[in-house]
């Protein structure tokens, strides 16, 4: 299986199928789904995509922009983002460890992490950002960054005996620094001496011992997400340390916590529930009283931000979205393929069909859903299983040489026929 904009890049070339590019240029068709970042930079949301790049969207004007490898982003794949409204600077962290820094419409790579000689794992989860620094949650600890000068002032890390081990998020209050780690959540103060000593973070040992994925602040005290692989069910705890006190606050069988952030005072949990059955942004007023949000649109949301209107915008495997209020909501996305997905393709008068399905390594079934894709009049259409036809694992198309006529072969689920307006499947007994 290939990625979809190596071989959109190649046809780029072709000027009659890509009439907005200069013959000879390179042009990006990437996915933006699923959406898995999100940050809100003035009057602009910026959306981070998974196995793809960045596009943004202008509630003002009600404008959606892209941005790739040909507007100046390092690569693609975005892991997590941030933005600092001091330095108008926009952070990107990708899967292969680096890091752009994007500010006025110029990217500045940054490759420590990316470069370092560190032999663990060196994913990064999150950023945050506090004045003139810039943390980054890593796979092997907490990288700090200087904004002004632009480069790494320590590393934390913060395992057992100078060990690796993986930060998920920080956040602090006006005493107390804490960091969501693979081990659970560890504190330390401000005013510590040395930050980059393991033994200076205090492992809170009243919480449960589980992971810890997200936190925030809330009166200013902590809340965080725990994660309980045994049996699904993820747990939001509150945390005072001023009091050294815990309280559990929410915990439902089967439902994962994927996201914490803060809006108008009020905490926001993205949670889903196990097998996708079902899945909503949950907002507390306090820790009695919530609201949840959720339409027919949603699925999945990895992360939230509630804005000044009490309107709340959700990344998730759809794109972005804004919801008004419980069943009142928009879906903003890109026209792009929907997948990073390649079996086959093929071009004819200017109209681009992608077979979008794959075998595994046994040759076998992947079951793979994503159906179909077509390039035409410089508008993307895709056309899946369960909504045109009841067929998967898409691996071949042809065109008609002299008709408006495309196949589509599948693997051991029969042939798949479209004249332009309609669909006809083919199997052994028709």
């Amino acid at each position: 299986m290939r990625f979809i904009f190596f071989f959109v890049l190649l046809i780029g070339q072709i000027d009659h199928l890509l009439a907005q590019e200069s013959l000879g240029s390179w042009g990006f068709m990437l996915p933006y789904t699923p959406a898995n970042t999100l940050v809100r930079a003035g009057d602009r949301f910026f959306v981070g995509v998974e196995k793809g790049a960045m596009f943004s969207y202008t509630p003002s004007d009600n404008s959606i922009d892209t941005y790739t490898p040909a507007e100046g982003l390092s690569t693609i794949d975005i892991m997590a983002m941030a933005y600092s409204p001091s330095y108008q600077s926009l952070l990107i962290a990708y899967s292969n460890s680096r890091i752009d820094l994007w500010k006025n419409n110029s990217v500045t790579p940054i490759t420590d992490i990316e470069r370092s000689s560190i032999a663990a794992n060196k994913t990064i989860y999150n950023i945050a950002i506090k004045g003139d620094t810039a943390y980054f949650c890593c796979s092997f600890g907490l990288v700090v960054y200087d904004l002004v000068n632009l480069e790494v002032r320590d590393t934390y890390v913060l395992g057992n005996n100078g060990n690796p081990e993986a930060v998920y998020d920080i956040e602090w209050n006006s005493d107390y620094l804490a960091v969501a780690t693979e081990s659970g959540v560890k504190i330390t103060t401000f005013n510590t001496p040395n930050l980059a000593d393991a033994n200076q973070w205090q492992r809170i040992t009243t919480l449960p011992n589980l992971p810890a994925r997200e936190i925030v602040t809330w009166n200013n005290m902590f809340y965080v997400s725990l994660q309980q692989e045994s049996n699904n069910t993820d747990q939001l705890w509150r945390y005072d340390p001023q009091t050294q006190t815990q309280q559990l606050i929410l915990s439902e069988a089967g439902w994962y916590i994927k996201d914490l952030s803060m809006g108008n005072n009020r905490l926001v949990v993205s949670r889903w529930q196990y097998q996708y059955t079902a899945q909503h942004v949950r907002i507390f007023d306090n820790e009695t009283q919530y609201v949840d949000y959720s339409y027919w649109q949603l699925k999945f949301p990895l992360q939230s931000i509630l804005d000044e209107q009490n309107v709340l915008w959700v990344a998730d495997y759809a794109g972005l979205h804004r919801i008004a209020a419980p069943g009142d909501g928009q879906l903003f996305l890109p026209n792009s393929p929907t997948t990073p997905n390649l079996a086959d393709l093929s071009v004819k008068n200017s109209e681009l069909w992608v077979a979008t399905g794959a075998v595994n390594a046994s040759f076998n079934y992947t079951y793979s859903q994503e159906g179909v894709c077509r390039w035409k009049d410089n508008e993307w259409t895709t056309y899946k299983n369960n909504t045109t036809f009841n067929m998967f694992d898409f691996i071949s198309v042809a065109q008609h040489p002299t008709k408006d006529i495309a196949y589509f072969g599948s693997f051991q689920s029969g042939l798949l026929e479209f004249d332009g307006t309609t669909f006809t499947q083919y199997r052994e007994n028709n």
